[in-house]
């Protein structure tokens, strides 16, 4: 079978793998990104099995980032998660392409032209609970509160250099 499109359900599903994986995607990711490019989801399925996909979510006329791009364990070796890399880039057109890549594909993606600009460190572990004062998620009240009387400078605005 070819490549297609996915439809939200089956990339809540493609979700889920990401997750059997070890990967840690965003409680509501799905939708939102869905919701932006719906058109950016592809799907690569083996009889009626899914095998492979990739998001390649375009965000502007000038920029797209590509994301959830797995092949499921029995159907790698074969080809289909390079089909649906190339399915998603032919969606990504002239854009320019930014990428987060797991280490295990930094290979893949250099084979497909990328260079690495800098890397993510994740961590991953328990924290000790220390105290019985009872937590709760912030609110957005609490982060304004939190942060209205920070001054953010030059030095210290997303993607600045010191």
């Amino acid at each position: 079978m070819t490549v297609r499109q996915m439809s939200l359900a089956e990339l809540e599903l493609i979700i889920d793998y990401a997750a059997d994986e070890d990967w840690n995607p965003g409680l509501e990711d799905a939708s939102a990104f869905y919701a932006a490019d719906p058109d950016g989801f592809f799907l690569k399925e083996v009889g009626s099995q899914p095998a492979a996909a990739v998001s390649v979510v375009n965000h502007s006329d000038d920029f797209v980032f590509p994301g959830l791009y797995l092949c499921r364990p029995e159907f790698r070796g074969r080809g289909h998660g390079l089909e649906v890399w190339r399915a998603g880039v032919t969606h990504a057109g002239n854009r320019c392409i930014g990428l987060d890549g797991v280490p295990d594909q930094q290979a893949n993606y250099a084979r497909s032209g990328f260079s690495r600009q800098g890397r993510t460190i994740r961590y991953r572990g328990t924290v000790e609970r220390r105290s019985e004062t009872p937590t709760r998620l912030a609110s957005n009240a609490d982060l304004n509160a939190t942060y209205s009387n920070v001054h953010f400078d030059e030095t210290t605005r997303i993607g600045a250099t010191v």
